[in-house]
């Protein structure tokens, strides 16, 4: 029987929409997940969204101000982005629940890639107001980040994997914002951290995009039969 009390076929019959690995009761031990090639992408996908989210949200108000904001009205392009994380938060998990997390997650990083590139390249005003949107777009798949652990390996393992994530992604946040103010100091622009960020973000959407639940283990399947 599932959580809900119906057997799990009759689940998948009634969410045919949802993705199988949102409905299925998986469980891999933390040696059998270690061992697939989808927990690895997940890390460094998650990593590679974080590497760029954490520096961005550091420099946030420094990079608005390079490209001739007053600091004043960078600081309430903060205030909107803070405002716009709540229903797009809420908004991306309902539609998470319904649709490829992964790929969801892979499509919402590349208005943050457009946003970056248009700051590199153009000196309108468009690009400072699209980018706090753009990034709380970004910022919003992290809860799907989070559930695609859960969806691929089950709830069992989800604590330690997340925990072993956690060096490749702390590693990446602690060096990122390292690196964009050394950047900066160094040539008095963000441009190389923007170009820069926007080649990581490329790279992380093609993984999310890429990313397809793992087989289910044979221990699993065996009891389960």
């Amino acid at each position: 029987m599932g959580d809900d009390g119906k057997p799990p076929g009759k689940r998948i019959e009634e969410t045919g929409s949802r993705p199988a690995s949102i409905i299925q009761d998986i469980h891999f031990p933390v040696r059998e997940a270690l061992r697939t090639f989808q927990f690895w992408l997940l890390m460094t996908g998650i990593s590679l969204r974080l590497l760029v989210t954490v520096a961005l949200n550091t420099h946030f108000v420094p990079l608005l101000v390079w490209k001739g904001m007053g600091e004043a009205a960078s600081a309430y392009l903060v205030s909107l982005f803070a405002f716009a994380s709540i229903p797009l938060a809420i908004g991306l998990g309902w539609l998470g629940d319904r649709w490829s997390k992964a790929r969801l997650s892979s499509l919402c990083i590349i208005p943050n890639i457009v946003a970056m590139m248009g700051m590199v390249f153009s000196d309108g005003p468009f690009f400072l107001y699209f980018f706090p949107f753009a990034f709380a777009i970004a910022m919003g798949t992290a809860p799907l980040n989070w559930a695609l652990i859960g969806d691929f390996f089950g709830r069992g393992s989800y604590a330690t994997l997340r925990g072993i994530m956690g060096i490749g992604y702390g590693t990446a946040t602690f060096l990122s914002p390292i690196y964009a103010g050394w950047v900066f100091d160094q040539t008095e622009s963000y441009t190389i951290v923007l170009v820069t960020f926007s080649i990581v973000f490329a790279v992380c959407a093609i993984f999310f995009a890429i990313l397809r639940p793992p087989a289910t283990p044979l221990k699993n399947s065996a009891r389960e039969g």
